[in-house]
């Protein structure tokens, strides 16, 4: 190979673009370790971005209104009355 080809890959506007020439001699020291750190890298990005996903959720809207009545203390005392306030109407 030509190293004068090879290294005229790092030149950047007439210096050395050392950005890319220490990702590759990282690369060329242990390759493998470099995949796994990059892979690492971008989970922890995914993550992160699901994470703001799920705390900016707006909470769903349900209709909780609850039906006040005094002369029932138990559902035992008027179990159909009792099963008809635990419907939910869709709107």
């Amino acid at each position: 190979m030509d190293s004068n080809k090879f290294l005229s890959i790092f030149a950047k506007d007439g210096s050395v673009d050392w950005d890319k020439w220490t990702k590759t001699v990282a690369f060329a020291q242990n390759p493998t370790q470099f995949i796994s750190e990059l892979i690492k890298h971008g989970k922890s990005l995914g993550r992160k971005a699901m994470e703001s996903e799920l705390k900016n959720v707006v909470p769903p809207t349900v209709d909780r209104s609850v039906i006040s009545s005094n002369s029932i203390e138990r559902p035992a005392d008027d179990p159909i009355a009792f099963l008809q306030g635990m419907t939910i109407t869709k709107k």
